[in-house]
């Protein structure tokens, strides 16, 4: 390809599986300062109202996941990860696409999502996604070396937005 980057072929996103979970604790190891255990991930799944996706790339390597639930017309993304070396690849987009999708389809009127303050290409995502920030939660993540940073309240309007 001559002055164009090669582009990627878009992730493949499917629901998560059991056997997933080792993988995607290593994708929030990874990524985040806030670890989920393999116990807390399938406590999640199983509840009927959660539900989660995985991003494969290259033949079926995770790439990204999320997790979510949807209660009384809300949804909400409890966790939506990258793997930090495949970021700004379309990844997060196409899982946060599906994810209000999926959101839309089990009736909620509104995604809600917590993200920290200082994590720019998250909030750039989200953004661009049309959320809004709707309130904040004080020194609600821990960072490395026990730094604590606020999260952002974002809340996505399922109802009218152009994402679904």
């Amino acid at each position: 390809m001559t002055g164009a980057a090669k582009r990627r072929p878009p992730p493949s996103i499917r629901r998560l599986a059991t056997a997933d979970i080792p993988a995607v604790v290593d994708l929030i190891e990874a990524a985040s300062h806030e670890p989920w255990s393999p116990a807390l991930i399938t406590h999640v799944l199983a509840e009927p109202t959660s539900w989660g996706s995985v991003a494969l790339i290259d033949g079926g390597q995770p790439a990204g996941a999320v997790l979510a639930r949807a209660v009384a017309g809300e949804a909400e993304i409890l966790n939506l990860v990258v793997q930090p070396e495949q970021r700004r690849k379309g990844i997060g987009s196409a899982l946060l696409a599906r994810t209000v999708r999926e959101a839309a389809e089990r009736e909620a009127a509104t995604l809600y999502l917590e993200v920290a303050v200082d994590n720019e290409p998250a909030l750039a995502l989200y953004a661009s996604a049309g959320f809004m920030t709707v309130g904040s939660r004080p020194k609600y993540y821990t960072h490395a070396a026990d730094i604590r940073v606020d999260a952002l309240i974002m809340c996505l309007d399922l109802v009218t937005s152009t994402q679904r």
